[in-house]
């Protein structure tokens, strides 16, 4: 019930050539079988062996296809879809993860867990940081309009089994 309210109001709005485009720059394999949603088709519920991608995770947060298995860790461990965490918990993630492999470190999910707690945000799921004086990075974009409507489909292979 949760699900089918929370995408229920977003159909995508991504044309053809900015498939093509997405698809071009950040070099998603075309064995992922990348396409565009039937008109007026919500990312919800998912079709049979695909998954929802939300174009900005790309454009603002650094995220590739396929995806890191720490992220799918983090994903798994609180047992939510990629398409159901705000983009901005993503950064979280994302920007953590690249700080560890800049340390030369390879990413814990129980160090992310003691920086962020898991948290619902509205309709979507998202990561906020525990101690204000203990983060991870200085900035991060804080405003990103129409991010919901813009979304494709992939291979659901692109994530764990577990997952999908």
């Amino acid at each position: 019930m949760f699900l089918s309210s929370l995408f229920s109001s977003s159909s995508c709005h991504v044309p053809q050539s900015g498939l093509d485009w997405t698809i071009e720059k950040y070099r998603i394999p075309s064995s992922l079988n990348s396409v565009l949603p039937e008109n007026d088709t919500a990312i919800y519920p998912f079709k049979p062996g695909k998954i929802g991608i939300y174009t900005r995770m790309f454009d603002y947060f650094n995220y590739r296809l396929l995806l890191t298995k720490f992220l799918v860790d983090v994903l798994m461990f609180h047992q939510v879809q990629l398409s159901q965490m705000n983009s901005f918990g993503l950064a979280k993630v994302c920007h953590f993860e690249l700080s560890c492999r800049g340390l030369d470190s390879d990413p814990d999910l129980d160090v992310f867990r003691a920086f962020y707690r898991f948290n619902r945000t509205g309709d979507w799921y998202t990561f906020e940081v525990r101690n204000k004086n203990a983060t991870c990075f200085s900035w991060i974009t804080s405003s990103i309009k129409n991010w919901k409507d813009r979304f494709f489909l992939v291979d659901d292979r692109c994530i764990s089994s577990k997952m999908a």
